[in-house]
């Protein structure tokens, strides 16, 4: 699972654009089970706390091996 983090409000998941908001069903929707890699991959030039705003929501939600790649 990938996810492209762009500047506000880009946020795609495997090609699909989505609201931040609807985020973390969708990612529940494509994962088996929270340890389940989730590769994170910004934009150049996309702000650093965006990057880190995405990692905590889905920390928040249990899944725990997020991958980030520049």
């Amino acid at each position: 699972t990938e996810i492209y983090i762009g500047h506000l409000p880009d946020l795609w998941l495997n090609g699909v654009a989505l609201s931040p908001e609807a985020l973390v069903d969708r990612i529940g929707e494509l994962t088996e089970k929270p340890s389940d890699t989730i590769i994170l991959r910004p934009s150049e030039g996309t702000d650093l706390q965006r990057v880190i705003t995405v990692m905590e929501t889905l920390s928040g939600a249990g899944y725990s091996a997020l991958v980030l790649i520049e």
